[in-house]
This record gives C-alpha cells, structure tokens and sequence, in this order.
C-alpha cells in the first residue's frame, strides 16, 4: 500500500515543438577623457514555441471589480478590474453590511478574524455604530464585540486601521478618523481607548517588545 502515492495526465499538443531562446548581447567601451569611459551595450533576446501550461482543473476565469482610491484612502477615483480564477463568496451571516476596511487574522487561530464593518456610501459606522465583529468559523458566522465602544457612535476605520499583537491572550487595536486609537487586551471581548485628538488615523501597527 502506497499511501502517499499518486498519478497525473498530461497532454501535448500534435503540433508541440522544442522551445528555443536566442539571447545576444555586446557591449563598446571608449575612454573619452582621463578617467572617464563611455559604454553603449545592446541586449537581445528571442524565444519561439515556448510552452504554455493550462490546469484543466481549472474553472474559467471569472472578472472581479474592485475600488481604487487616492493616496489618502478617502476618494473614490473609480473602479479596476481583473481576471482571476479565485473563487470569493459573501460569508457575512452578522453582519451589518458587506463594506469595511479594517480587518485582522488571529495569528495562532486561523479561524479566527476581525472586521469592522462601515456603511457603504457614507464610510462609517452608521447607524449600527462601531463595532468590531469577530468570526471564529472562518467566516461562516459574526458576532459583535462592542463592550467599551462608545455606543452607536458613526465612526471610520480605514484600511490597515486594524493590527494584532502576538501576546496571549491577543491584544486588538484600532484607530478611526476621529483621531481616536482603541485597544483590547483580550482578544476583542472589551475595549479602551488609549489615545484620542490624533489627527486622522489611517494605520496602526502593534510590535511585540519581548
């Protein structure tokens, strides 16, 4: 019994021939003056019949739309696209909505994220109010964590507003737009705020100091 054993199709086409890559370089060097040199180099490089691989197992590709936003995160510039094989469905059993920025991984419990979800076109927490909803199923169900929070307060959280430590239990932090930076010490299940009058908070970044 061979237990870690096994097998694969592979197909070529009646056509196939050896791939070939032709590459030619060469370069001039002249002295111009006392301890100056000139060089001119030329690259080429040529291939034919290269081999194109296709994973039948595949399925077609499939177009994914996604928003594009200046450099401060806040304005909408339009919206990109792209062909992917990934396959994405909407996992937001809990949620408020299906829009949000920030966001984090339990760094041992893969199964475990954060998010904070936000109204759609206005960006913020209305009118549910700020919440952080953690999922323990890898997205199948949410549950909000709010304890601390102050109550249906309209805040934003923008990207890479959200980061972990690697304590344990895990500490949690975010900032909003407020200028507000908040913090759990126990894996999201209440919170504090530890700074506030910041100017816009668009990144938080936690360091384990060991």
């Amino acid at each position: 019994m061979l237990p870690f054993a096994s097998s694969s199709i592979s197909a070529f086409a009646h056509n196939f021939r050896i791939p070939e890559v032709h590459q030619v370089s060469t370069s001039v060097e002249h002295e111009a003056a006392n301890r100056v040199i000139a060089e001119v180099s030329y690259s080429f490089v040529h291939g034919q019949n290269l081999i194109r691989a296709r994973d039948m197992n595949l399925p077609p590709p499939t177009n994914v739309q996604y928003p594009v936003f200046d450099s401060s995160g806040v304005n909408l510039l339009g919206y990109g696209s792209v062909e992917t094989f990934s396959t994405w469905q909407f996992s937001t059993t809990g949620l408020p909505t299906n829009f949000g920025f920030a966001a984090a991984i339990h760094p041992r419990d893969t199964k475990t994220a954060y998010c904070i979800p936000l109204d759609g076109m206005k960006r913020t927490a209305t009118p549910f109010g700020i919440g952080v909803y953690r999922t323990t199923d890898k997205g199948k169900s949410w549950d909000r964590l709010d304890k601390g929070l102050p109550e249906g307060a309209p805040m934003e959280s923008v990207r890479e507003g959200m980061h972990n430590d690697r304590l344990d239990p895990m500490g949690l932090y975010f900032g909003t737009a407020n200028g507000d930076v908040w913090a759990s010490k126990n894996e999201g299940e209440s919170w504090s705020r530890i700074a506030q009058y910041l100017p816009y908070v668009t990144s938080v970044h936690a360091a384990t100091i060991e």
